[in-house]
Order: C-alpha cells, then structure tokens, then sequence
C-alpha cells in the first residue's frame, strides 16, 4: 500500500532505559547516551538465554526482538488506518545467516504477538530473482556481511533460482563499520578544529546520528562539508569519500576475502550487492580492485519485491510451521539475460 511506502527501515538496536526498551529508530537517538545498556545486533544474536548483566536479571535478546517485532507492527497498523490486522497473509523474508533455531524463534515471536508467518522465504533468492539470476548476493547486516551464493536450476516449467552455499563474515556490519567511520571523523575535526565530538556522549550520538546522512551525501560526490554544533560554537570539516574508504578498509577486505570464499578456481562470480552495501562509499571501487567485475546494484527492497512477486506460491496458511524457500522461478526478463544452467555450472 502506498501508506507503508515511506516506512523506514528499523534497525535491530535496542536501549533498556529505566522507562521501558526503546528499540529501533527510538534506540538509535539515544543508543550512545546509554551504551552499557545498549544492544546493537539482537537479530543476529537471538536467543533465549539471559543478557549478561548489568542487563536486569532474566532478560534476553529474544525479549528485545519481541519489543522491536511489536514496535514495528504497531507503526505498519498505524500507517494502515489500524487495518493491520485484516492482513490475510505475512511473508518473513530472512536471509540465509539465520540458524534454524533462530528461525525457529522469530516465528515463535511472531506467533506470540498474533502475527504469525504464513510463508518464510531466503531473501538472498527473492532478490536474485529478478535480476542476477545465478552469482553471488552480497548484503549486510549489523554484525556481519551475508555471501550467498545463487544458481539457475532447469525444470520443465522454466529456470530457478536455488540457493546454494551462505558463508558470513562476523566483525565486517554495519556496526562496526559506523564504529570506525566515527573514529576517523572525530580525528578529522580534532585535528581541523580541535573539538572532539568523541570526548562526551551527547555529541558522539549527535555524530552517530549525522553519520548516515553524511554517508548518503559521499555516494554521488567527492567530497562533502560536515558541520556539528558544540559549546555554542559551529565546527566544520571537509569529508572525502577517499577517507571514509580508507578509514572502512579493514571491514571492506573482509568483505572482498568473503566474496572470493565463492568464487571458483580461476574465476570470480558475478556480484549483487544490496543497498545497504551501496551506502558504504567507496565499497564497488574496492570490490573492482580484488578482481571483482561491476556489482549489480540492487534496489531497495529487491528481496521483498522478489518475494511479494511470488506471494501466492509462499502463502502456506495451513501449515503449522510454514518451511523455508531457497529456491524461486527466475522472472522472465532475467531469464532472458542469464546464461543458461548449463553454462552457469561450471562456476559453482
């Protein structure tokens, strides 16, 4: 619906604060302010046993993922006039690094609210679907980078898109990436200017909360002006798209090494990377550096476009725990551009 198409990501961060758990966009205002308490990838940490302290006593990530699941349902029932609830089906798009046990949990969480999965898809197949057809699906993920590797399979009703192998890179998300992006910045503006905006929590989370923007703006320039707002003062800096390269290399030759995990002997496949990876600027030149031909960019909401595409063939209301799909049929304008399965074998 057109009500949900400006609906914001929600990032899996949340902040347990004496007046309740913020999560999401709530948490991310203020998930600097409060970082003992912070958890910044409770996604990719689900489980049921009990946060270390000085977490209180008995809760766990699954607890948070709940609150996070529950938050962002009550911002799609409000954006649907609270018509949430006549929804006939919901699909889970969830990518390849998720265990069976975590899997598992999510549809448990989900059932608990009232919301319960109808169908459960790899998101890496759903967005290769219309597109790459066979290669590598690069995505990240707050605590890590997600490979997965795609091939065509021929049956008599047409080309598939199965999934293959799922390798992740832990220490090489979106965390950590923001983690020494802030460093550099703050170096930039004490070197510049002489103000730390990492010296006191109230401007490190008004750097935090800039950063993405900043990020946004490097995407299509060189360069950019960056400006924060500290003891009455206005202090500004010039950001290059070659610095906040540099300063992610660390994270973004992991990132190579993990799609070179893939790659047949001799060759390298081809890559599709998400937009969440498109966002890291600089990341398609060093991909292009360790031997990787142009990425296929992926648009924003690929995997759920894949998915929604095949809806009715996912919906499986009667089934008590609906099964994970790994494999789709290719859509016929990328069937058109894919190199036949024969062909595509060879580099698997």
């Amino acid at each position: 619906e057109r009500a949900l198409a400006d609906l914001e990501p929600s990032r899996g961060w949340a902040v347990f604060e004496p007046e309740g758990i913020r999560v999401g966009a709530a948490a991310e205002r203020t998930i600097r302010l409060h970082p003992r308490l912070a958890h910044r990838q409770i996604w990719s940490e689900l489980a049921l046993e009990p946060l270390p302290r000085p977490f209180p006593r008995g809760l766990s990530a699954a607890d948070l993922a709940y609150a996070h699941l529950r938050a962002v349902w009550q911002e799609v029932d409000r954006r649907l006039g609270h018509r949430a609830e006549q929804v006939g089906g919901r699909l889970l798009v969830a990518p390849g690094s998720f265990s069976a046990g975590q899997l598992g949990l999510v549809l448990g969480i989900a059932e608990s609210l009232g919301l319960p999965f109808t169908g459960v898809v790899d998101s890496a197949v759903a967005a290769a679907v219309g597109g790459l057809g066979e290669g590598v699906v690069l995505d990240l993920e707050l605590a890590r980078t997600v490979a997965t590797e795609v091939g065509l399979s021929s049956r008599p009703e047409g080309a598939r898109v199965c999934r293959r192998r799922v390798r992740v890179q832990r220490d090489a998300g979106w965390n950590a990436l923001l983690d020494l992006w802030a460093r550099a910045i703050g170096r930039a503006f004490v070197a510049t200017t002489r103000f730390d905006p990492l010296h006191a929590a109230g401007s490190e989370q008004d750097l935090y909360l800039a950063l993405p923007g900043w990020l946004a703006e490097l995407t299509g320039r060189e360069s950019i002006e960056a400006s924060m707002r500290a003891g009455g003062r206005e202090h500004q800096i010039v950001l290059t798209r070659r610095e906040i390269a540099a300063a992610a290399e660390p994270v973004y030759a992991r990132i190579v090494e993990l799609a070179r995990s893939l790659a047949a002997p001799g060759g390298q496949p081809r890559l599709a990377l998400s937009d969440r990876l498109r966002a890291a600027p600089g990341l398609p030149d060093r991909l292009a550096a360790g031997g990787f031909a142009e990425p296929l960019p992926l648009a924003p909401g690929a995997a759920l476009a894949g998915a929604l595409r095949h809806g009715e063939r996912l919906h499986r209301p009667s089934e008590r725990e609906p099964r994970w799909v790994t494999e789709l049929p290719l859509a016929e304008a990328a069937e058109a551009r894919a190199e036949p399965p024969a062909a595509a074998g060879k580099g698997g």
